[in-house]
């Protein structure tokens, strides 16, 4: 089978494309796993439950209202009230919330707390409700006593950034930490969240910045502050300046308006209504003459002249490269679209390579490297490789490119055309589709059939509807009857006459009548009635995989497909005892004889919510159908609930753990129960670990299990033995024996057995050890470093200390960089403004503004010439001169010259620059329009592009193999030395000459 081949039979697999991306000489892999869905499900009584892609009923039918699963969590409402719920149906935020009260953001829940005294009039605002903090364990980290968590204003991102969250208190703001202590107490009227470490914080009507302890680091005196890049934009008396994070100004304050995008851009700034550009000194670089301006990209900005309106662009320099001609501009991928007396053509590059003689180019009809383009109201299309029309504007009209093909309108006919124009299929249809799997919809005399691309008419143009071919089969229909068509032109005839048919998921697709949905074969036959109602079948009833998860209700039957989606067995009637079944489902991870029943019970009025398990055949019941609610299994245990109390079972229906906590929850090790505020561990044979005495649950982690009692952290065992006091303020998981503690505001290390392997006696500890080395600070600012027993190898008495990397560390001391050897000795002067680490034997260096290169002796190896560097990688440094990066090798010989606006170094032979171009090491462009791109050796790549294309590339920049990964997405990975593993239905390998194997 070759590739094209498989592609084309993975087509219903849907899966995430998994990118792989390179910075530096560090390649990160992000893969993502196959998520269980669960899909909400509306049962006879009236009431809300989930059940999965196979129909198997998950969490009960016990909820009023039922929210969609957002990752492993859904809000519902049970009783008039709102809660959380995880996948296993444990309740993890209370059910105490009103409507709209819960809103799960960043891997937080935000909670309001509802007023019920209070009555709304007309014209009266309700006051703000108190709002909390849950984490998605349910622990609560801040008490719902904020009118505000998080910033409101449209930022997106997180409610925590540099460790603090913004609350807001009395109409006061002030920040929380992860635990949810107030560490910034609510004292301003105003405030940011932070950013980079700082904060704007706003009190008595003026604007500051303060760090994260609290200390005002620009004074609170400014009308306005916006912290941008490492910088604060500030004003005064309705001017603005610019200034740096320690209070020094940059730029005086006597601009209208300032815009500052980066360090390595000009500054914006705006004079007598006119915009101009400045360097960071003030240093003019433009005259105020700009009406409007954009931000630089990469090297370059738009703007526009106040004396003719019209827009060019300028370079860093302020020099114009493009000229002031333009009425518009739109950015599209790698191109400019701009526009001149109404008409657009094309800039790359900054040259004009379309002229502005186009009514319209639509990049929203693009394929590969064609786009639509209208000329004289006419449409064609246009080659962004050759810049020429391959398609001629002579057209009414133009579809999309599919299959090689264009469906085109000519006068009042539609044909066909190849991307060479070459007419395939003759203009005699009043309408057409574009092609899909070979084949194509066309109308005529207002009947519709289907065609195959060589012009043979497949399905009669006899048909009022026709759909398009799914899985091998389309669906047709005249005179109220459906039927479906093979490929090859075989009529299907349908013995029932159907109000719908659906499209074909492999071997089965749905069909109704009235509002019951049944299935048939590929042959047409019935394999189930239509009985089973459906509120909404508009929508599709498969999943990614071709599962059915449609919310069918059906009474008294059982339907269990085998791998192919055939029936694996005859509909299966149950003995009931003269109880109405409401839902028949499979119980999670426990035998497929086991069904959950959902029922109501004829001798009271009041439906009610009871479930049990019975044997699917025998009709033994496993647990009595007397809970409110039962969990899909875990090790063997279930957890049930009744009468507002939780428990557990095991596999034989025996109660192991007493309906007697307000919550359970399963871990992978252990189970936690919940009475009042506190919580217990459990076994899953159901043995007590501990009592409930303790404030959230978590998993154990090297044996011992972290604690919370008394507004202090311990650790137990797992036998609940208290092996660690909760003596601590914060304490980590324990990691290769040792956990870092907090005690008095100060950070230790202990072992398991909690003796002080670090003292605690410093404000910080670094969690990553490099070299068997970690770094400590103590005091303000005094950095040294310690052993892995501890030892204070380094004093602190450094301003900085970096990494070890070779054997040496950069630290900084009376303002200047010097480096240290592994016992703290000096080997390299304090001589430095800054200094990298040391990388393939040199470290780049800084002195009197410009940058060079130094070896383990202090030697200067390459001059300080240059306006900044990157490190040496593969022989090779990225180095800036004169505003462009060029590269260089060890003996300062320029080996691609300077002449790219950014930077990234080489990584097995390759290198990005310019954003999304790949360069090869003889600085020969191999690929573009690259988003993101992964070597897997000297001599081929893998990219993937901004137009959706995974591509294999190969040292010369020669396409080996291409993915549209819009249309197969497809995932793969890199298999170094070997090739990339693609997935479809399978994996197969795609060696550097495009050859396939598999696994």
């Amino acid at each position: 089978m070759n590739i094209r081949n498989i592609l084309n039979a993975s087509k219903t697999v849907f899966l995430t494309v998994v990118s792989y991306f390179v910075w530096y000489s560090t390649l990160s892999v992000f893969s993502q796993s196959q998520k269980v869905n669960l899909i909400p499900y509306h049962c006879d009584n009236l009431k809300w439950g989930y059940s999965n892609s196979k129909k198997e009923m998950v969490i009960p039918c016990q909820y009023d209202h039922a929210g969609f699963f957002e990752g492993n969590f859904a809000i519902v409402k049970k009783k008039g009230k709102f809660g959380v719920i995880n996948k296993q149906g444990t309740e993890i935020i209370p059910f105490s919330y009103g409507y709209d009260n819960i809103e799960k953001k960043f891997g937080y829940f935000i909670v309001e707390k509802r007023d019920d005294s209070f009555t709304s009039f007309d014209g009266i605002i309700p006051p703000p409700l108190p709002m909390g903090l849950h984490d998605t364990l349910g622990n609560l980290i801040a008490p719902c006593e904020y009118d505000q968590i998080g910033y409101l204003q449209g930022i997106s991102g997180g409610i925590f950034f540099s460790g603090m969250a913004l609350v807001k208190k009395n109409n006061l703001y002030g920040f929380i930490n992860l635990k949810g202590r107030e560490i910034i107490p609510c004292q301003y009227t105003g405030a940011s969240v932070f950013m980079s470490g700082f904060a704007e914080v706003k009190l008595n009507q003026k604007w500051g910045v303060i760090d994260t302890l609290g200390k005002v680091v620009i004074p609170i005196e400014y009308e306005n502050i916006n912290i941008k890049s490492g910088f604060a934009e500030v004003s005064l008396n309705k001017k603005w300046g610019l200034m740096d994070m320690t209070g020094k100004v940059i730029l005086p304050i006597e601009y209208e308006d300032i815009n500052f995008s980066s360090v390595f851009s000009p500054v914006a700034v705006k004079k007598n209504n006119k915009w101009g550009y400045v360097d960071r000194n003030g240093k003019r670089i433009t005259d105020f003459i700009y009406e409007k301006i954009s931000t630089f990209d990469k090297s370059s900005a738009w703007v526009k002249l106040y004396e003719n309106e019209r827009w060019g662009k300028i370079d860093i320099q302020g020099n114009v490269i493009v000229p002031f001609k333009y009425q518009d501009w739109v950015l599209n991928e790698n191109y400019t679209k701009v526009e001149y007396n109404y008409l657009w053509g094309l800039l790359k590059e900054n040259k004009e390579v379309i002229p502005c003689e186009y009514e319209e180019i639509d990049f929203n009809h693009k394929y590969d490297n064609l786009v639509l383009v209208r000329r004289n109201n006419k449409n064609g299309y246009l080659n962004l490789r050759t810049m020429k029309e391959i398609i001629p504007c002579m057209y009414e009209e133009a579809g999309k490119v599919s299959e090689g093909l264009i469906p085109v309108k000519k006068g009042s006919k539609w044909g066909f055309v190849d991307t060479s124009d070459k007419i395939i299929i003759p203009f005699e249809y009043d309408f057409a589709s574009s092609f899909s799997e070979g084949f194509a919809v066309v109308g005529k005399d207002g009947k519709s059939g289907v065609i195959h691309k060589s012009g043979k008419t497949i399905i009669p143009l006899e048909y009022q509807k026709v759909k398009p071919f799914s899985d091998g089969l389309a669906a047709v229909y005249k005179n109220e009857e459906w039927a479906y068509y093979t490929q090859s032109g075989e009529k299907i005839t349908l013995k029932i006459r159907y109000d719908e048919v659906y499209s074909f998921k492999g071997d089965k697709a749905f069909v109704r009548i009235g509002n019951n949905l049944g299935m048939i074969n590929r042959n047409g036959e019935q394999i189930i009635p239509c009985k089973w109602y459906r509120r909404d079948f508009d929508e599709p009833c498969f999943s990614d995989e071709g599962e059915v998860i449609c919310d069918l209700v059906e009474s008294v039957a059982v339907i269990d497909f085998d791998a192919e989606g055939k029936l694996k067995k005859n509909e299966k009637k149950i003995k009931t005892s003269n109880v109405p079944i409401n839902y028949i489902g499979f119980l999670e991870n426990l035998k497929d004889s086991l069904v959950v029943y959902h029922y109501s019970d004829p001798a009271i009025d009041e439906i009610q919510k009871l479930y049990g398990i019975r044997n699917l055949y025998t009709g033994k019941e496993i647990l009595p159908f007397e809970y409110e609610h039962i969990s899909e299994w875990k090790n063997g245990v279930a957890v049930v609930k009744k009468e507002d109390k939780y428990g557990a079972v095991n596999e034989a229906g025996k109660l192991i753990i007493p309906l007697s906590f307000e919550s359970i929850q399963m871990g992978d090790s252990v189970i936690w129960v919940r009475s009042g505020e506190k919580y217990g561990i459990v076994d899953f044979k159901g043995k007590t670990i501990t009592p409930c005495i303790f404030y959230g649950p978590e998993e154990p982690k090297e044996g011992l299990i972290r604690v919370y009692k008394n507004n202090k952290y311990g650790y137990v065992d797992m036998n609940g033995k208290e092996i660690i006091p909760c003596q601590y303020e914060e304490a980590e998981h324990f990691c290769n024996g040792e956990a870092l503690v907090k005690s008095d505001t100060l950070w230790g290390i202990i072992d398991k057995q909690g003796k002080q392997v670090v003292p605690v006696k410093y404000t910080y500890i670094d969690r990553e050890i490099k070299e068997d080395l970690r770094i400590i600070e103590k005091g303000n600012q005094k950095f040294g470093v310690i052993d892995k027993k501890g030892k204070e190898i380094i004093p602190c008495i450094y301003q900085n200390i970096m990494q070890f990397s070779g054997g040496m560390a950069g630290a900084k001391q009376n303002g200047k960089y010097g480096f240290l050897n592994k016992k703290g000795k000096k080997v390299i002067n304090f001589e430095y403004d800054a200094v990298g680490s040391f990388n393939e034997g040199f470290a780049a260096a800084k002195k009197q503004g410009k940058w060079g290169f130094i070896d383990s002796k202090n030697k200067v190896v390459i001059p300080f010439m240059y306006d900044s560097v990157t490190f040496f990688s593969e022989g090779w440094a990225c180095v800036k001169k004169d505003g462009k990066w060029g590269f260089i090798d060890k003996n300062n010989t320029v080996k691609i010259p300077f002449t790219f606006q950014d930077y990234g170094g080489f990584y097995k032979g390759f290198a990005r620059v310019q954003h999304s171009t790949i360069i090869n090491s003889k600085g020969e462009i191999i690929a573009e329009n690259v988003r993101a791109y992964c070597p897997i050796n000297k001599d081929i790549i893998v990219t993937f592009g901004y137009d959706d294309m995974l591509n294999i590339i190969n040292l010369n920049g020669e396409v080996i193999f291409s993915i549209d990964s819009s249309v197969y997405s497809s995932s793969y990975e890199v298999k170094p030395e070997i090739g990339v593993r693609v997935l479809c239905n399978f994996y197969f390998f795609i060696d550097k000459d495009g050859n396939e194997y598999h696994d």
